[in-house]
């Protein structure tokens, strides 16, 4: 009877270690996903700063583009109006049509 009685607990003791070792190895997986997603979030918000600044800059160089346009343009009016004023130039009145 004490045998049996010890050959049970045996049984016992060997199935609650096989599932302390389950329990560790899940464990461990759940914590090595966490650090994969922690590593896989940290990368994500630096590439997110990284767009934003890029953007940013992006943002200003077009500014200055369209500022150094507006600026080409209107050099260009006061050019054409001072060579019109000297009479340079003479200014076509008629449609694109009538000049053919």
């Amino acid at each position: 009877m004490a045998e049996a009685q010890l050959e049970l607990n045996l049984r016992e003791v060997q199935r609650l270690q096989d599932e302390v070792v389950e329990l560790r190895a899940q464990h461990l997986a759940g914590a090595d996903e966490r650090m994969k997603v922690q590593a896989l979030q940290e990368v994500t918000e630096s590439s997110r700063e990284d767009l934003r600044i890029l953007a940013e800059q992006l943002k200003a160089q077009v500014e200055e583009l369209n500022r150094r346009h507006v600026d080409e343009i209107l050099r260009s009016r006061e050019r054409e109006e001072a060579l019109v004023r000297s009479g340079t130039v003479k200014l076509r009145l008629e449609p694109a049509w009538l000049r053919r």
